[in-house]
């Protein structure tokens, strides 16, 4: 898996993307059709993809639970206008506190 923070903040904008390895993304994909041809007989999954399918939800999980900070972050942000901002100042900063370990310290690989 890649190593990859969990999200990451766009120099421009200041908002938040998610950086689930779109690689990663694929193959879990892909496995769910190998699964079903190798009740068929066709194909046998190595072990490795095997491992990986048992975190197949819970990689689903996390995934969908970055998405949805981003989103409501990047909405929060949208939003707001300037005034707005400097009255929430220390409500946005305890934010950006909060959010911080998913942009340096938690990955993907984790």
């Amino acid at each position: 898996m890649g190593q990859n923070p969990l999200f990451s903040r766009s120099k421009k904008s200041g908002l938040l993307e998610s950086n689930f390895d779109c690689d990663l993304h694929k193959v879990l994909i892909e496995v769910s059709y190998w699964t079903k041809i190798q009740t068929l007989g066709f194909v046998t999954i190595p072990h490795n993809v095997s491992r990986l399918l048992q975190r197949k939800e819970q990689l689903r999980i996390l995934r969908e639970n970055v998405m949805l900070i981003v989103r409501d972050y990047n909405n929060i942000i949208h939003i707001i206008n300037d005034k707005e901002k400097a009255l929430f100042k220390e409500h946005l900063e305890q934010l950006d506190k909060t959010i911080y370990p998913g942009l340096h310290k938690h990955n993907w690989g984790t």
